[in-house]
């Protein structure tokens, strides 16, 4: 069983994802906080994968999450929430991320789709149209 890559450093990630794009793969991106795993996130993430060849899963920092839900949240700190979900079978890549710094990154390889996120309060990747101006 594989078990998915955590990539922290986005030039490293962006620039592989560039050579899977080059090959044809079709580049899915997703987000969310995934602090309270549920069953609904299992399906989710299976169906995000079904839509291309690369799942990568971006999360947002403890202290974006803890801005917009409130003290006590994330209920699992980054680090372990990268852990578990690098376990998903489903899961090619893992990486956390700040709006300035993703936006940054994520331009070169603008990711081919983004499916609606889970979790509607959590801080969002910004948009494919916007990643790509």
């Amino acid at each position: 069983m594989k078990k998915a890559e955590v990539v922290l450093n986005h030039l490293e990630l962006s620039e592989r994802l560039e050579a899977l794009k080059a090959k044809g793969r079709k580049i899915v991106l997703s987000d969310g906080c995934f602090d309270l795993l549920r069953t609904g996130h299992a399906r989710y993430l299976r169906a995000a994968k079904a839509l291309g060849d690369v799942l990568v899963l971006a999360l947002p920092s403890d202290e974006a999450v803890q801005k917009a839900l409130g003290p006590g949240r994330p209920l699992l700190p980054l680090e372990d929430r990268l852990g578990i979900l690098a376990a998903f079978e489903m899961v090619d890549w893992v990486t956390s991320y700040s709006k300035k710094v993703l936006r940054n990154s994520w331009r070169t390889s603008n990711p081919m789709f983004m499916p609606y996120r889970a979790r509607r309060r959590c801080p969002r990747v910004p948009s494919a149209e916007r990643l790509s101006n």
